[in-house]
């Protein structure tokens, strides 16, 4: 987790990162979705939602490892699907965590 803080013009903004893996931190804000990748890889409507996503080269993977999380994102107003190696668990600890902190 990553926080960012600007100031300028007397007002205060925080941005709030998570990171998905070795290399890639993501603004909260923009996460749609955290999900388990064994159980999304069950639903036959999540398959047509990664095909739709493969045509218009919206997934990210983000370890040649195991996959264990599937992160759904809108990115500069485009939705991204990335691939971590990361478990969901971990992943929303670390999401709980800044709630936490804004909370302060």
């Amino acid at each position: 987790m990553t926080a960012v803080r600007l100031k300028s013009f007397d007002l205060e903004v925080t941005f709030m990162f998570i990171r998905l893996d070795e290399t890639k931190d993501i603004a909260i804000k923009d996460v749609v979705a955290i999900l388990n990748a064994e159980s999304f890889n069950c639903a036959e409507c999540n398959m047509e939602f990664l095909r739709h996503a493969v045509v218009n080269g919206d997934i990210k993977k983000l370890s040649n490892g195991e996959t264990k999380s599937v992160i759904i994102a809108n990115v500069n107003g485009k939705q991204v699907i990335y691939f971590s190696p990361i478990s969901t668990i971990t992943l929303y600890k670390r999401a709980y965590m800044i709630d936490e902190m804004n909370i302060l």
